[in-house]
């Protein structure tokens, strides 16, 4: 992807530290302002989805890196477009045995 590609990332970790790529932190724990809306999964993980979907949207990344059905917007077609994924095999540390780049 190209160097200024604006990236939206459930795991922002290794992908953060190693691109040095402007990022939107989908868990929350270096952009505060969704973490409310990842709180609200606990309760109605539909309008949580729906409320981070219009965050996101806002934004405008060029890049969704994410756990597979982390997020249910990503499973609009018509919205998002499977680019690439990986199947972790004996996942001992991360989110969910795939990841998905959309």
């Amino acid at each position: 992807m190209p160097e200024d590609a604006y990236l939206a990332l459930d795991d922002i970790g290794a992908i953060t530290f190693i691109s040095g790529r402007k990022i939107i932190d989908l868990r929350g724990i270096v952009e505060p302002e969704l973490l409310p809306l990842v709180r609200l999964a606990l309760i109605d993980a539909n309008k949580s989805d729906r409320l981070i979907y219009n965050y996101v949207r806002n934004k405008r990344p060029d890049y969704f890196i994410v756990f597979r059905k982390s997020h249910r917007f990503t499973e609009k077609e018509d919205i998002f477009e499977e680019l690439y994924s990986i199947k972790l095999l004996d996942n001992i540390i991360c989110g969910a045995d795939e990841m998905v780049v959309f």
